[in-house]
């Protein structure tokens, strides 16, 4: 600190007030109050879990879609059977089934089943899982002649898409 000047007293010593208004000598400027952080509380009350649950969601969607191939592709399989469209039947079967030669009896195996079930009004299918680059689907076939047979499906993935390999009845 600097000298006082003669007859004026050195400020801040012993015995004088400080300055009116302002903080003491040596402290400077007063502190600031502490911000309130409400703000960012409600924030991450919120923001965390919302953030939590589009991942469940993102999670759920990709899971869904994943199981639904082996199911999605047994209904191309039998929507390509009722028509009668061989091509299409060919470009859901596995190249197993393709070159096993089961397919081009196909046409006389149905023709065989028609006087005691008729042909396939429709089918449910209602299950489907997978297990590696494995799949199986299940549901019900149902016959122009009041038959329902339940059936199971056994795919595999070639190039990335399911291709069915075997339809079978319980």
């Amino acid at each position: 600190m600097p000298p006082a000047q003669p007859g004026y007293p050195q400020q801040g010593s012993q015995g004088y007030p400080p300055p009116a208004g302002g903080p003491p000598p040596g402290y400077g400027v007063p502190p600031q109050p502490k911000k309130k952080r409400t703000g960012l509380i409600i924030g991450l009350a919120v923001g965390i879990p919302l953030a939590l649950i589009a991942v469940v969601v993102v999670i759920v969607i990709l899971f869904v879609n994943s199981v639904s191939g082996p199911a999605d592709a047994t209904n191309e399989f039998l929507a390509a059977l009722k028509s009668g469209d061989t091509a299409a039947i060919k470009s859901v079967s596995c190249n197993e089934l393709i070159t096993s030669g089961e397919l081009d009896s196909l046409d006389s195996q149905l023709e065989a089943l028609e006087p005691t079930r008729g042909t396939i009004e429709s089918y449910n299918i209602s299950s489907s899982s997978i297990e590696n680059s494995t799949g199986k689907a299940s549901g019900t076939l149902t016959f122009t002649k009041g038959v329902t047979k339940t059936v199971d499906a056994q795919l595999v993935q070639e190039d990335g898409k399911w291709k069915v390999c075997s339809i079978q009845e319980r």
